[in-house]
């Protein structure tokens, strides 16, 4: 969100927050002791059921600098979800047949391979062209031309709108949405998110071993990081994630020690500088470690099922690495590779970086798309909220038993960055910590 001062926050406040409008409230989070020097705010979503048809989904909360920083973050999130959960009423139903090119199948997006639709108990049918399907309107960002996507892509929760659920053919997460009073800034934003989470998923899944960062000497990130973190009990370590996508993306694992044990997080972040994607990822890795610490106290007999079985969720994934068992497969993060960070390049202006992003992605043969899905209310309050897609790229996941592994760059992207092992070919049994 476009949101810098206490002054400018006010107002939007006003409109955002109270017992009939999308937040419900604004909770500042005190830090315990040991806890780095910066604000946390969670903001607490009202009841959607009556107006989507299901309740908003996931966590909302933002730690940053400033307290005002912050609660625009964590409002923005919820106003992101708010407008992710209402579809609206007049979503076209029709099969892609009849939509010509422009329409997008699941398998254009490749979330599944043959395996899982070959498994018994696979919940999902095959997208056809002749399978009947609710579809939302895209745009592709380079050149406007228009395309059509399931809607069960783009809406979280998504509530179905056909016979016997039939336009339920995948789950989504909410990679790529971004909330902002400047629409460059939101795309951008996506983008970014949609990078990211692609260069993550392939070093998880393909346990590709990162570069490690020397961020501490870096003149920017640095001092920043004395300012804020230097007295902090938690320890953060930054790696730069291998990907034939030329705009950089970073994981911070953060590392504490709670009484039950040791735990761990992450955070991430994809930026074209990569000293900005440094800073946000070490202020995600912090914002999650205040969240698994939470939920080591509030549920702390969890333990995971055989097979994981009973990871379903971001919430699952985040518990699982406050078990200090967990924390070995972890370990092929960290090789002897060091580097310090690379240089800002020259490029001025959100239409220039976007465009520097989007032929990083052509280059590799990925296109992106947008679609708009500002509510009515949203949008007179002065912002747009927008959701990336970009099919072809690696998706995250929140279900562990029904990951996504029908992305092509799983097969071609590690080959490509010189890891052959067969380790590299074979995927990951663990669920990742990305919260």
């Amino acid at each position: 969100m476009g949101v810098e001062s206490r002054q400018d926050l006010g107002g939007a406040l006003d409109w955002m927050v109270g017992p009939t409008s999308i937040v419900r409230a604004v909770r500042t989070i005190l830090n315990a002791p040991g806890e780095p020097r910066l604000f946390s705010v969670a903001s607490v979503p009202n009841s959607l059921t009556s107006i989507a048809g299901a309740e908003m989904a996931g966590h909302t909360g933002a730690m940053a600098e400033t307290w005002e920083q912050a609660a625009a973050s964590a409002i923005g999130e919820c106003v992101e979800r708010y407008c992710c959960a209402v579809q609206p009423p007049n979503l076209l139903t029709a099969p892609a047949r009849q939509l010509g090119e422009g329409a997008l199948l699941v398998d254009d997006f490749e979330l599944f391979d043959e395996r899982q639709y070959a498994h018994p108990q696979f919940p999902f049918a095959r997208h056809t062209e002749d399978l009947p399907m609710t579809w939302v309107p895209a745009a592709r960002i380079r050149d406007g031309e228009p395309r059509f996507v399931p809607a069960c892509l783009v809406y979280i929760p998504y509530v179905p709108r056909l016979v016997e659920h039939s336009d339920m053919v995948a789950l989504s997460v909410s990679s790529g949405q971004a909330c902002h009073s400047d629409a460059d800034l939101a795309l951008l934003s996506g983008l970014y998110e949609v990078i990211e989470r692609d260069a993550f998923m392939l070093t998880w899944v393909r346990r590709l071993p990162p570069t490690r960062l020397n961020y501490r000497d870096d003149p920017v990130v640095g001092p920043w990081f004395d300012r804020y973190f230097a007295d902090s009990s938690l320890t953060f370590d930054v790696f730069r994630l291998r990907s034939d996508i030329a705009v950089p993306s970073v994981l911070c694992v953060a590392r504490g020690i709670h009484h039950q044990g040791p735990f761990a997080c992450v955070g991430a972040s994809c930026r074209l500088d990569e000293s900005e994607a440094v800073r946000k990822a070490i202020v995600e890795a912090a914002q999650g470690a205040v969240w698994v610490r939470d939920l080591i106290d509030t549920k702390p007999h969890w333990e995971h099922g055989p097979d994981y079985a009973n990871v379903r969720d971001f919430e699952d994934h985040v518990r699982l690495y406050g078990d200090p068992g967990m924390l070995e497969h972890l370990d092929f993060l960290y090789v002897d590779e060091w580097d310090g960070l690379a240089p800002a390049p020259d490029v001025t202006g959100l239409r220039a970086q976007r465009e520097q992003v989007l032929d990083c992605l052509e280059a590799v043969g990925l296109q992106a798309l947008v679609v708009d899905i500002t509510t009515r209310d949203v949008a007179d309050a002065g912002l747009v909220v927008l959701r990336v897609l970009i099919p072809g790229s690696v998706q995250l996941y929140s279900v562990h038993g029904l990951p996504n592994f029908g992305a092509r760059r799983y097969h071609t992207v590690p080959p490509r960055l010189g890891f052959d092992a067969d380790i590299h070919r074979s995927y990951n049994p663990v669920p990742h910590p990305f919260p």
